[in-house]
This record gives structure tokens, sequence and C-alpha cells, in this order.
């Protein structure tokens, strides 16, 4: 399967995504495959995705 299906018809990559509030992209596919990208680290805990140049970042950084 290539990163661009892998985008298109996982659906808990397409879950980590909208949770790390970072846009579907061949680009984050690849990086979820290898244990790597903002999506895999906020579903894993190890980041927020509160980190500045993330969209809404600057709606929640102000409250």
């Amino acid at each position: 399967m290539t990163n661009k299906d892998f985008s298109q018809e996982d659906v808990s990559f397409k879950k980590a995504c909208i949770t790390a509030n970072c846009k579907i992209t061949t680009r984050q596919a690849s990086k979820f495959q290898q244990g790597k990208g903002i999506a895999w680290k906020v579903i894993t805990g190890r980041s927020s995705w509160l980190k500045k140049g993330n969209p809404g970042y600057e709606e929640h950084a102000t409250t």
C-alpha cells in the first residue's frame, strides 16, 4: 500500500490527524507509518497538538 492510499483509507490515521489538528497528507502518512510526525506523537501522548505553528494555536494560547 502506498502512502497516498494509506492516507486516504486508514481510519486510525485520519482520526490521529484530526486529533492532532494537522492536515491529512501523504507526507504525514509516511511519518505516521514510521512512528514519527505530529499525528503519531499526539496519539501516543508524547506531544501536545497545541504547538506554535499548528492551526488553532493562537486561539488557545491566549486562554
